[in-house]
């Protein structure tokens, strides 16, 4: 089994050439296409109707039939370059354009001036050039067999030529003779029965042979390859037929205008059966992307194997997901076992991940094209897809952390209540009752109660500052991030090493981030002091990619997760409100004895002036 993998990149460009974007832009196909095919198309088309205008006044019909072909294969060869299809598909057709030309040279007005022998021997070489186009289209090149049917075909073709070109005998060869053309002095028998008659039924049944590969190519390809060979197979099978009986007709000495006749107008519906291809692989294209895109939104991998049974037109296709080694148990049976190879492409997304993996019939799908075409629609719809669950999810998450942030905001509104009357409002209650006392009693005994009330005054400002340092640290309001976290490393019970790059006024982050920095440092030295049992701790905080990362790590004896309800999870929901992002990192030493201790990293954005 062969694999491909299908990167997020535009697959039928990556075949060669702009893709075709819709049927009717031939006009643009000629502005895409290097303009040495131009001159090499064009320049066929100029020297054809030059050579063949001696001919005009006598066999016009047959002179405008060719002049027809000529002009076929080289508007279909310029707009295959232009396609999706390897590029040989339309040199080949250029090609034959050229291999018409040399035949008109082989005319008695040109038998005087030199060329009519060059003529008399190229003039059949256009039989192999079109039946390697045939061959190979759409392919890259020609198969090992189909190589030895056109190598036989133009070693018959021109071997004969060249053989009854330098004999002499009674049957008539179509060769104008120069006066004084030179010939070998062999029995009249090798040019009328070996080069002319044997010759021109070997070229026959050489056509015959072509038809016939054409016809069984047709009959045994399967599926979407039987839609996109079938038709073409049986216009270009007609045409070697037609050849076939022109040449049978030279064989038995019966030259036959209206044989020669019925092959030139056959050989001119060769560019018409390729341009009819290219545009059902375009029509198809289309209808395979919407259908697939469809299918693929839904999410279900049913509905999306289906879909591209149905557009590729292989009932063995079976999509699963990339990790799976073969179709699970629940999936529905392919409609029928191919006995030929599988193959299997992987679609894959930006980033390269795997998102799907389809096995198909590479008999039943010869089109490359179109293969991908279907696989980037997959990608495109379940892209969407996992856009669209990623943005519900991130909404969701929102939500759940704004109602948090707000629970978290009531919380800590009751909890500063509660330490103002259980703490400083009690003691100021107390300072009270003894200043009451003093009015009581002699002098002596009033001047320790006001000395008492002093000291609970002063407990109780400290108490008042310790709350109003915990809602918004005046280190940090005065001074910034810097000397804030200065203060935090001081009130620490161990050692903290600092890494923070220095600022200025002009540098400093605004009021937000600040603050989520400095008590993304402070809940992280409280974990630390409080769970962790460290004896020492890191602490970096720096500019990276227009962020400001914040890093604790702790030599502690690690277990630090985001438990509902905690500290982590609420300092968490702040970062998110500010577009920023929150990771714990812990080895517990019990599952790793060599290596432990958390890390708390927080990434909080820095606006656009901020980030420089």
């Amino acid at each position: 089994m062969r694999t491909v993998r299908l990167a997020v990149t535009d697959g039928l460009a990556q075949l060669g050439g702009p893709t075709l974007r819709r049927a009717g832009q031939s006009l643009v196909y000629l502005r895409l296409t290097p303009t040495r095919a131009v001159l090499f198309g064009t320049t066929a088309l100029v020297v054809k109707i030059a050579t063949s205008a001696p001919r005009l006044s006598t066999e016009a019909p047959a002179v405008a039939i060719t002049w027809l072909t000529t002009l076929s294969f080289v508007v279909i060869g310029l707009t295959l370059l232009s396609s999706g299809l390897p590029r040989v598909n339309g040199w080949a057709c250029l090609l034959v354009a050229w291999a018409i030309v040399p035949g008109d040279l082989n005319d008695p007005h040109f038998a005087q001036s030199g060329w009519s022998p060059l003529g008399f021997l190229l003039e059949p070489v256009y039989l192999p050039a079109a039946v390697a186009l045939v061959l190979r289209y759409p392919r890259r090149r020609l198969r090992s067999r189909e190589r030895v049917v056109v190598l036989l075909m133009l070693a018959a073709t021109v071997v004969s030529r060249a053989g009854a070109m330098f004999t002499a005998g009674v049957v008539k060869d179509g060769f104008h003779r120069p006066d004084g053309f030179p010939t070998l002095a062999l029995d009249p028998f090798w040019h009328d029965v070996v080069f002319v008659r044997a010759g021109r039924g070997a070229t026959a049944a050489l056509l015959v042979l072509t038809g016939v590969i054409l016809m069984w190519r047709a009959a045994s390809s399967i599926g979407l390859n039987r839609q996109s060979i079938a038709p073409l197979a049986v216009v270009t099978a007609i045409c070697s037929f037609a050849a076939a009986f022109d040449q049978a007709y030279w064989a038995q000495l019966i030259p036959d205008t209206n044989a020669a006749l019925a092959r030139d107008l056959s050989a001119a519906m060769i560019p018409v059966a390729l341009l009819a291809d290219l545009l059902r692989r375009r029509t198809a294209g289309t209808i395979i992307a919407e259908r697939v895109v469809a299918a693929a939104r839904s999410g279900d991998s049913l509905e999306l194997q289906s879909a591209l049974r149905s557009a590729l037109a292989d009932p063995s296709l079976v999509v699963g997901l990339p990790e799976e080694p073969g179709p699970r148990p629940a999936e529905q049976p392919p409609a029928e076992q191919p006995s030929a190879d599988r193959a299997r492409a992987v679609v894959t997304d930006d980033a390269g991940r795997a998102l799907i993996r389809v096995d198909y019939n590479p008999r039943a799908i010869g089109d490359e094209a179109l293969l991908r075409s279907a696989l980037e629609a997959s990608r495109v719809g379940l892209e969407n897809t996992r856009l669209n669950a990623e943005l519900r999810a991130n909404l969701a998450a929102l939500t759940e952390a704004n109602a948090r942030i707000v629970t978290a905001t009531l919380d800590e509104r009751r909890r500063m209540e509660r330490n103002l009357h259980d703490g400083a409002q009690q003691q100021f209650l107390a300072v009270a009752a003894l200043l009451a006392r003093a009015d009581l009693v002699e002098t002596v005994e009033a001047r320790t109660i006001i000395g008492e009330a002093r000291h609970q005054l002063r407990d109780a400002l400290a108490e008042l500052r310790r709350l109003a340092h915990g809602i918004h640290p005046a280190a940090l309001a005065q001074g910034g991030l810097v000397p804030a976290v200065h203060t935090l490393r001081e009130a620490a019970p161990f050692r903290v090493d600092l890494d923070v790059d220095e600022v200025t006024a002009a540098t400093r982050p605004g009021a937000a981030v600040e603050a989520a920095a400095y008590f993304a440092t402070a809940e992280a030295l409280a974990n630390a002091a409080k769970h962790a049992r460290a004896t020492r701790v890191r602490v970096g905080i720096r500019r990276r990619d227009g962020s400001l990362v914040v890093r604790v790590g702790d030599d502690g004896v690690g277990g630090a997760r985001l438990a509902p309800g905690g500290g982590l999870v609420g300092l968490r929901d702040r970062l998110t409100a500010l577009h920023g992002s929150l990771e714990v990192h812990s080895d517990p030493c019990p599952e790793h004895p060599d290596r432990h201790g958390s890390e708390v990293v927080a990434r909080i954005p820095l606006d656009e002036e901020q980030a420089r």
